[in-house]
């Protein structure tokens, strides 16, 4: 399929080839559009309004008569699965769990489906009943709240607690001091009473230096210390804590046994502080609200995963009945009621305990056989590619969740916190794993994998490559669009990978002004860099950029030699050739010397001439033409470091194209760069003001 895409953030126009069933591998640079090409597919293959406005390029904003971003060629694409930054967020990074979805990718199958449609109409009834239940909802929420206001320690009532803090000094709403009974109309004034002790607290700072009332101006003369008490006697965040807990106390009045409630009004009426007596009674009634929250939690939650573990389901069920027995503070006429109406629901439910048990029965022997079986292929992968790791998928207590746990090879347990411990690149192996058997199940039409092995250690993106395409169970025949700025993946894929033979295509990308365009790369063009020099250096090219790959190609065979050392000064602009002594010095090269470095140069180049090329290299007019003339971008930014010799006023392009003159960065493998768009197009942008004073060069096309 041909698809042609226009107006895309960076890519004014594009043709893309890709070839049904196989895996199509488009290898690009960064900056090109490769991810763009994946945004594109999926805005336009899903339809999404807001993700095409999104691929609208800036240059088009604002524009009423703005061209619109498009996609042709999707015909035969109905569905897509895409491996991006955006699927790894989703996955990865889970603090107890290797990956998230592991239940929608190993565990949920047609076949779990049906079962678990059978079960769910068993437990519908009760579920429903259980979520909408007025008396249920009202016990957690009355009792969350007395535990909530009882803090967070584990061992007693906590000093930070509203209950604490409320009732230090006693209860002061209750047992007003003496003296103070005037104000007892505010005081006991539940809505406002908080505000009125700040409104005077802070009204009492206007007092310090007049016996004259702020608010009326009378005489305070004889009532004034007594204003002032109500600031040392109260302070309203203490009154505030005192009436929530009061409110608390109150709605929970007839669920308090009669003995419970009356040490309580005791308590909490008390003129004198809370004690450490108070607490611990006060925590003992907390630990009970805790463990009759947690059950009614369970029950209203209960459902398929909660029971699936059990043999005896009617046993099961029959454990979440509520027995005030256990629970000495709450035996009250309405606890009994309230627990009598759930219990009565679960008795209902109780009556088909024996067809739920045998579909729960079935559906846990078809989960252990898929974990058992996805977890030996995983493990598989992970030895072959050197990790220390294995797997299992392990079911989370009380929940629906599944999660993909990890354990290395030297520890029995489950390593948790897993950020702590695996490699960014061990994270994404992972991802890609659980995409690859995302995809399988899914069966998308294209499969779009964007850099996908771009964090991973050489051996570990071979094992991945292998793990991906290699098997039967994997993507090998599925039609793939694999978007990379790794040259080693098409190297593995066309050289290493026989399986794959026939069922590969590899292009490159370069993107120059908007115009996006692919060129094949096959087998035959993954060169060394000695072939590359010695076939460029015996090409047309202009006798500067020879002797440039010349230079390079004895850097690497022999950087010692006079040669070397004679094309060294050439380019760094000596009319006489040197040679280097140290990193500072340098001595002229004797004839003897002279003579070895043209013989050598020679052999390479017939009618090499020091002197010739000496004056091409100092007449910039010369290497201008020459930069004109030159027929790719990797000419021309040698010959731009000829002119400048490291001296550009812009550091990012000066240190890409000292890389790229010398060999300490190159591949074992490449493409050749005279054949092959490599340079990015901002560095050539920048060499073009640089060298002409314009950013284009009139090419054809």
């Amino acid at each position: 399929m041909l698809l042609e895409i226009k107006n895309c953030n960076n890519i004014d126009k594009a043709s893309i080839e890709i070839e049904t069933g196989k895996l199509n591998i488009k290898y690009a640079i960064n900056g090109t559009g490769k991810s763009t090409i994946a945004k594109a597919i999926a805005a336009f293959c899903n339809d999404d309004a807001q993700k095409k406005a999104e691929l609208l390029p800036f240059k088009y904003r604002g524009d009423n008569n703005k061209k619109l971003p498009a996609i042709s060629g999707l015909d035969e694409i109905k569905t897509i699965a895409i491996f991006n930054e955006d699927y790894i967020s989703n996955y990865l990074f889970q603090p107890d769990d290797l990956l998230k979805g592991t239940f929608d990718v190993f565990i949920k199958s047609p076949e779990y489906d049906a079962h678990m449609r059978e079960i769910q109409k068993l437990l519908q009834d009760v579920h429903d009943t259980f979520q909408k239940h007025e008396e249920l909802d009202e016990l957690i929420q009355v009792f969350e709240q007395f535990v909530n206001g009882c803090g967070k320690s584990s061992s007693n009532i906590a000093k930070s607690s509203s209950i604490v803090k409320g009732l230090k000094d006693g209860n002061k709403l209750a047992n007003i001091p003496k003296g103070l009974e005037s104000y007892k109309q505010y005081l006991h004034d539940e809505k406002n009473n908080v505000r009125w002790l700040k409104w005077q607290m802070d009204g009492s700072e206007y007092l310090n230096n007049t016996e004259i009332c702020p608010f009326c101006t009378a005489s305070i003369k004889n009532t004034k210390e007594t204003i002032l008490r109500v600031k040392e006697e109260y302070n309203y965040k203490d009154i505030e804590h005192l009436n929530n807990m009061l409110k608390v106390f109150s709605s929970l009045h007839l669920y308090f046994s009669e003995e419970t409630y009356k040490q309580i009004e005791k308590i909490t009426n008390n003129i004198s502080g809370i004690t450490d007596e108070n607490r611990e009674f006060l925590f003992s009634i907390k630990r009970e609200a805790e463990v009759l929250v947690n059950q009614l939690r369970r029950l209203k939650n209960i459902g398929f995963v909660a029971l699936e573990k059990e043999n005896r389901i009617a046993d099961a069920l029959g454990a979440y009945k509520i027995d005030l027995g256990n629970f000495a503070h709450f035996k009250s006429e309405l606890s009994r009621e309230k627990a009598n109406i759930i219990n009565k629901t679960l008795d209902k439910m109780l009556e088909k305990a024996r067809d739920l048990s045998i579909e729960i029965s079935q559906q846990k022997r078809s989960v252990q056989q898929t974990i058992r079986n996805y977890s030996k292929e995983i493990n598989i992968f992970l030895h072959c590619a050197g990790y220390d790791y294995t797997v299992s998928i392990e079911n989370e207590e009380n929940s629906e969740n599944y999660h993909l746990k990890i354990k290395h090879k030297q520890c029995n347990n489950n390593i948790g916190q897993i950020n702590n411990y695996l490699s960014y690149g061990e994270r994404n192996a992972f991802a890609l794993v659980l995409f690859m058997y995302s995809a399988i199940k899914d069966n998308p039409d294209l499969i779009v994998l964007d850099d996908p092995i771009s964090s991973f250690d050489g051996n570990k993106k071979f094992a991945i490559l292998n793990m991906l395409f290699k098997n039967a169970n994997s993507l090998r025949g599925k039609t793939v669009l694999l978007l990379t700025h790794e040259f080693s993946t098409v190297i593995d894929s066309l050289k290493n990978m026989k399986r794959l033979e026939g069922l590969v295509n590899a292009d490159f990308l370069s993107n120059k002004r908007g115009r996006l365009k692919e060129v094949s790369v096959n087998v035959d063009n993954i060169k060394s860099f000695h072939e590359i020099a010695r076939e460029n250096i015996s090409s047309q090219i202009d006798t500067i950029n020879k002797l440039i790959y010349l230079r390079r190609l004895l850097e690497l065979i022999n950087p010692k030699s006079m040669a070397y050392e004679m094309l060294s000064s050439l380019f760094h602009k000596r009319a006489v050739p040197s040679k280097k002594l140290s990193s500072t010095d340098f001595e002229d090269m004797n004839e003897a010397e002279i003579s070895e470095a043209n013989n050598e140069i020679r052999k390479h180049i017939g009618d090499f001439d020091y002197a010739t090329e000496y004056q091409k290299i100092i007449d910039n007019e010369k290497l201008k033409q020459l930069y004109r003339d030159a027929k790719s971008d990797y000419e021309r930014i040698q010959l731009y470091r000829v002119r400048f010799n490291q001296n550009s006023s812009n550091e990012v392009i000066r240190k890409y194209i000292n890389e790229t003159f010398h060999v300490e960065n190159d591949f074992l493998f490449q493409l050749n760069p005279c054949e092959y768009d490599t340079v990015p197009y901002f560095v050539i942008v920048e060499c073009n003001l640089e060298m002409l004073g314009t950013d284009e060069i009139e090419t054809e096309e």
